[in-house]
Protein backbone atom coordinates (compact mmCIF):
# COMPACT_ATOMS: atom_id res chain seq x y z
CA UNK A 1 0.00 0.00 0.00
CA UNK A 2 1.31 3.16 -0.57
CA UNK A 3 2.41 5.12 2.17
CA UNK A 4 0.15 8.44 1.18
CA UNK A 5 -2.80 5.95 1.80
CA UNK A 6 -2.22 5.70 5.14
CA UNK A 7 -2.87 9.49 5.66
CA UNK A 8 -6.24 10.01 3.60
CA UNK A 9 -9.75 9.51 4.76
CA UNK A 10 -11.48 5.91 3.26
CA UNK A 11 -13.45 8.13 0.45
CA UNK A 12 -10.70 9.77 -0.98
CA UNK A 13 -8.62 6.58 -1.18
CA UNK A 14 -12.25 4.64 -2.99
CA UNK A 15 -12.12 8.03 -5.02
CA UNK A 16 -8.51 7.34 -6.10
CA UNK A 17 -9.46 3.60 -7.09
CA UNK A 18 -11.93 5.12 -9.21
CA UNK A 19 -9.37 7.57 -11.85
CA UNK A 20 -8.79 6.01 -14.81
CA UNK A 21 -4.70 5.42 -15.74
CA UNK A 22 -5.22 7.29 -18.77
CA UNK A 23 -5.63 10.62 -17.26
CA UNK A 24 -2.19 10.33 -15.27
CA UNK A 25 -0.40 8.50 -18.47
CA UNK A 26 1.41 12.05 -19.66
CA UNK A 27 2.65 13.13 -16.39
CA UNK A 28 6.36 12.82 -16.63
CA UNK A 29 7.15 10.78 -13.80
CA UNK A 30 5.28 8.24 -15.70
CA UNK A 31 6.69 8.69 -18.95
CA UNK A 32 10.34 7.98 -17.69
CA UNK A 33 9.31 4.76 -16.04
CA UNK A 34 7.27 3.94 -19.43
CA UNK A 35 10.38 4.61 -21.71
CA UNK A 36 12.32 2.19 -18.90
CA UNK A 37 9.97 0.02 -19.50
CA UNK A 38 9.72 -0.15 -22.77
CA UNK A 39 13.56 -0.44 -23.40
CA UNK A 40 13.52 -3.41 -20.93
CA UNK A 41 10.88 -5.08 -22.84
CA UNK A 42 12.69 -4.54 -26.18
CA UNK A 43 15.88 -5.84 -23.97
CA UNK A 44 13.70 -9.09 -23.39
CA UNK A 45 12.46 -9.46 -26.95
CA UNK A 46 15.67 -8.99 -28.30
CA UNK A 47 17.19 -11.67 -25.91
CA UNK A 48 14.58 -14.23 -26.55
CA UNK A 49 15.23 -13.77 -30.03
CA UNK A 50 18.46 -14.79 -29.41
CA UNK A 51 17.33 -17.92 -27.56
CA UNK A 52 15.52 -19.26 -30.34
CA UNK A 53 17.96 -18.61 -32.37
CA UNK A 54 20.59 -20.49 -30.25
CA UNK A 55 18.34 -22.89 -29.84
CA UNK A 56 18.34 -24.00 -33.46
CA UNK A 57 21.96 -23.62 -33.86
CA UNK A 58 21.83 -25.88 -30.83
CA UNK A 59 19.52 -28.61 -32.23
CA UNK A 60 21.30 -28.55 -35.25
CA UNK A 61 24.75 -29.26 -33.68
CA UNK A 62 22.74 -31.77 -31.86
CA UNK A 63 21.79 -33.71 -34.95
CA UNK A 64 24.60 -33.21 -37.01
CA UNK A 65 26.61 -35.22 -34.29
CA UNK A 66 23.83 -37.82 -34.48
CA UNK A 67 24.87 -38.10 -37.99
CA UNK A 68 28.84 -38.38 -37.65
CA UNK A 69 28.44 -40.70 -34.57
CA UNK A 70 25.89 -42.84 -36.67
CA UNK A 71 28.62 -42.65 -40.10
CA UNK A 72 31.46 -43.28 -37.59
CA UNK A 73 29.81 -46.04 -36.35
CA UNK A 74 29.09 -47.47 -39.86
CA UNK A 75 32.97 -46.92 -41.04
CA UNK A 76 34.43 -48.69 -37.97
CA UNK A 77 32.14 -51.78 -38.99
CA UNK A 78 33.33 -52.72 -42.47
CA UNK A 79 37.00 -52.49 -41.45
CA UNK A 80 37.21 -56.01 -41.68
CA UNK A 81 35.37 -56.42 -44.78
CA UNK A 82 37.76 -53.88 -46.47
CA UNK A 83 40.27 -55.96 -45.61
CA UNK A 84 38.89 -58.70 -46.94
CA UNK A 85 38.45 -56.72 -50.47
CA UNK A 86 41.99 -55.75 -50.06
CA UNK A 87 43.00 -59.31 -49.42
CA UNK A 88 40.69 -60.60 -52.59
CA UNK A 89 42.52 -58.04 -54.79
CA UNK A 90 45.76 -58.68 -53.68
CA UNK A 91 45.84 -55.16 -52.55
CA UNK A 92 48.82 -55.60 -49.10
CA UNK A 93 48.98 -51.95 -48.93
CA UNK A 94 45.64 -52.44 -47.90
CA UNK A 95 44.74 -48.95 -49.33
CA UNK A 96 40.17 -49.97 -49.34
CA UNK A 97 41.23 -50.60 -45.07
CA UNK A 98 43.07 -47.25 -44.71
CA UNK A 99 40.91 -45.42 -46.36
CA UNK A 100 38.39 -46.40 -44.16
CA UNK A 101 40.15 -45.82 -41.06
CA UNK A 102 41.58 -42.30 -42.58
CA UNK A 103 37.58 -41.47 -43.12
CA UNK A 104 37.00 -43.22 -39.07
CA UNK A 105 39.36 -40.80 -37.74
CA UNK A 106 38.17 -37.91 -40.02
CA UNK A 107 34.40 -38.47 -38.37
CA UNK A 108 35.95 -39.00 -34.70
CA UNK A 109 37.93 -35.62 -35.21
CA UNK A 110 34.35 -34.01 -36.55
CA UNK A 111 32.53 -35.54 -33.36
CA UNK A 112 34.70 -34.02 -30.93
CA UNK A 113 34.75 -30.64 -32.52
CA UNK A 114 30.34 -31.33 -32.47
CA UNK A 115 31.08 -32.18 -29.00
CA UNK A 116 33.06 -28.86 -28.07
CA UNK A 117 30.57 -27.10 -30.06
CA UNK A 118 27.80 -28.09 -28.32
CA UNK A 119 29.81 -27.36 -24.81
CA UNK A 120 30.24 -23.50 -26.23
CA UNK A 121 26.23 -23.35 -27.37
CA UNK A 122 25.71 -24.49 -23.35
CA UNK A 123 27.87 -21.63 -21.98
CA UNK A 124 26.50 -19.30 -24.39
CA UNK A 125 23.00 -20.82 -23.11
CA UNK A 126 23.55 -19.38 -20.21
CA UNK A 127 24.46 -16.31 -20.70
CA UNK A 128 21.13 -15.67 -23.17
CA UNK A 129 19.68 -16.82 -20.33
CA UNK A 130 20.89 -14.32 -17.73
CA UNK A 131 20.49 -11.41 -20.26
CA UNK A 132 16.78 -12.77 -20.18
CA UNK A 133 16.56 -12.96 -16.34
CA UNK A 134 17.99 -9.12 -16.17
CA UNK A 135 15.72 -7.73 -18.62
CA UNK A 136 12.77 -9.41 -17.32
CA UNK A 137 13.87 -8.30 -13.56
CA UNK A 138 14.03 -4.41 -15.05
CA UNK A 139 10.92 -4.55 -16.65
CA UNK A 140 9.38 -5.75 -13.64
CA UNK A 141 10.80 -3.31 -11.52
CA UNK A 142 10.21 -0.92 -13.52
CA UNK A 143 6.01 -1.98 -14.02
CA UNK A 144 5.94 -2.02 -10.30
CA UNK A 145 7.80 1.57 -9.78
CA UNK A 146 4.97 2.89 -12.63
CA UNK A 147 2.04 1.08 -10.67
CA UNK A 148 3.37 2.81 -7.26
CA UNK A 149 4.21 6.33 -9.16
CA UNK A 150 0.78 6.13 -10.75
CA UNK A 151 -1.30 5.76 -7.51
CA UNK A 152 0.16 8.00 -5.38
CA UNK A 153 -0.61 10.63 -8.11
CA UNK A 154 -4.13 9.50 -8.26
CA UNK A 155 -4.04 9.54 -4.36
CA UNK A 156 -2.62 13.06 -4.71
CA UNK A 157 -5.17 14.07 -7.55
CA UNK A 158 -8.16 12.56 -5.40
CA UNK A 159 -6.84 14.00 -2.23
CA UNK A 160 -6.89 18.00 -3.89
CA UNK A 161 -10.32 16.94 -5.46
CA UNK A 162 -12.02 16.18 -2.10
CA UNK A 163 -9.76 19.50 -0.35
CA UNK A 164 -7.28 17.50 1.77
CA UNK A 165 -3.63 18.56 1.56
Amino acid sequence: MHQIANELPAEVIEAAHQLPDEGFLDHPALAALQAVMDQASEAAYQSQVSWELHSLRADSVASRLETLQAAEEEVRSGFRGLAAVDLALGDLEFTAATDGRARCQRLTWQIDAAKDAQQVLEAESASLEREFEAASDAYERAHAQLRHTLWGLKLEAAGRARGNR
